[in-house]
């Protein structure tokens, strides 16, 4: 008699991943192509959000990357996290602020074309859902094309032909002995000398009484630090690992942290003991140089002071109103001796993103047969410096013309007085295939 044996190959695609220590979805999308029910971009995402249920799985943080931005978006809250854990889970709607942005899980976003209504699950990172836009957007199951994109335009049929992979993952407690690097302790970005910390979690299902720390600053290995402590299974602590570090104003610094032998022992997972942070340090802004100034008659003086960061200028010691900025400031028209006061500042570039909920854009017009335009109101609480305004032109023209107008205290009731106005771009601006810069310097 004879035995046949059969050699049975189980070959397992990377689409929805089961691992003990994440939950992940990771397909790849035509931006000419739509996914209906059978189709494992469909799916694979409704499986993916059917193992988010938090009452068996304690998830610690959650990422999003893909082709067009591979490092991703993370939020290592965890209390965030199993929150929008949970949304996905139960299809219902949220959004919460973590690390910087806003995570928001939306329901019922889809065309309609084939799937269920339970199917239409969205995450993003934008305050609103089902919008358009550059954006960090999964929605696999809206039977559209427009199934989102990382760092890329979320609706594919606009501007750009943007084939990608996407990827979602979940990191939970899993393991004895897993301690985790959770994050930094943010540095004051004025203070010179200052403490590193870093924020450890015991990502396992045990208690953790001691481990290691190493790190390096800017590729230079320091002393490790020995930590013995009672951290419960999903605690975390704050560990100094330096009391006090020198930072150079105006320089840069990668940090990198890593955790090891928990209970004198190996880590059961080593894929998150490491934590990279790079920072950049402003420093206090110098007090700057000015002297008395003499002029006979009245009128307008120009007055000078000296530093090697910005300057602003007001009339008052504390509280005052800002006259000017920059190293000259022409004084109003002066019958009498007066002072003035000149203070050091450091501008810092910062993305602020305001509109109507449309994926944070203000839509000024609509009307391609027209010449189209509208007004923003800025309330500004300190100094404010505009460089620019990206804008997008949806009409297909190479190289719209733009026009923009400023006028301090609001534009209520001056719509239409074009002597109120001062004219501060009139140029045309090449359509790039995302946004194209207004190139302006306006300081409010």
């Amino acid at each position: 008699m004879k035995r046949i044996c059969f050699i049975v190959f189980v070959l397992c695609r990377e689409a929805c991943l089961f691992s003990q220590s994440t939950v992940s979805y990771n397909e790849y999308f035509d931006y000419s192509r739509s996914y209906c029910p059978g189709d494992p971009q469909y799916n694979n995402w409704v499986g993916f959000l059917n193992s988010l249920d938090t009452a068996s799985g304690k998830f610690l943080s959650i990422s999003i990357r893909g082709t067009y931005d591979q490092a991703g978006k993370t939020c290592s809250d965890k209390y965030v996290v199993r929150q929008l854990a949970d949304a996905m889970y139960n299809r219902y709607d949220v959004s919460l602020l973590c690390d910087g942005h806003y995570w928001s899980v939306g329901t019922g976003c889809s065309d309609f074309n084939c799937g269920t209504s339970s199917d239409y699950v969205e995450l993003t990172l934008n305050q609103t859902t089902c919008n358009c836009g550059v954006s960090y957007t999964l929605r696999p199951c809206i039977t559209s094309s427009n199934w989102g994109g990382v760092n890329t335009e979320t609706c594919q049929s606009w501007s750009q032909s943007a084939n990608q992979y996407m990827r979602v993952e979940l990191k939970k407690i899993y393991g004895l002995d897993n301690v985790m690097v959770a994050s930094f302790i943010p540095f004051d970005e004025c203070l010179n000398t200052q403490a590193v910390k870093i924020r450890v979690a015991n990502a396992g299902t045990n208690n953790v009484g001691s481990y290691v720390i190493g790190y390096s600053i800017n590729g230079v290995l320091q002393a490790p630090v020995s930590v013995s402590a009672s951290l419960a299974s999903d605690e975390t602590e704050t560990v100094t690992v330096l009391s006090s570090y020198s930072f150079t104003p105006n320089s840069s610094y990668q940090f990198k942290v890593w955790t090891y032998d928990p209970n004198n022992t190996a880590d059961s997972d080593p894929s998150n003991d490491t934590l990279i942070y790079t920072y950049s340090h402003t420093g206090r802004p110098l007090v700057p140089n000015a002297s008395h100034v003499t002029s006979c008659g009245v009128g307008k003086v120009d007055i000078m002071a000296v530093s090697s960061d910005s300057i602003v200028w007001f009339d008052e010691p504390s509280d005052g109103k800002i006259l000017g900025l920059g190293q000259h400031l022409l004084t109003p028209f002066l019958y009498y001796s007066d002072t003035f006061y000149a203070e050091s500042i450091k501008f810092k570039n910062q993305v602020h993103a305001f509109g109507t909920g449309f994926n944070n854009y203000t839509t000024l017009s609509a009307d391609p047969s027209e010449y189209n335009g509208g007004m923003l109101k800025f309330s500004v609480k300190e100094v404010l410096n505009i460089s620019g305004v990206k804008v997008q032109n949806y009409y297909g023209n190479p190289s719209p013309h733009y026009k923009v107008y400023f006028r301090e205290g609001g534009f209520e009731g001056f719509e239409t007085d074009s002597t109120e106005w001062t004219r501060i771009f009139d140029a045309e601006v090449p359509n790039s295939t995302t946004h194209s810069l207004i190139p302006l310097n306006l300081v409010l």
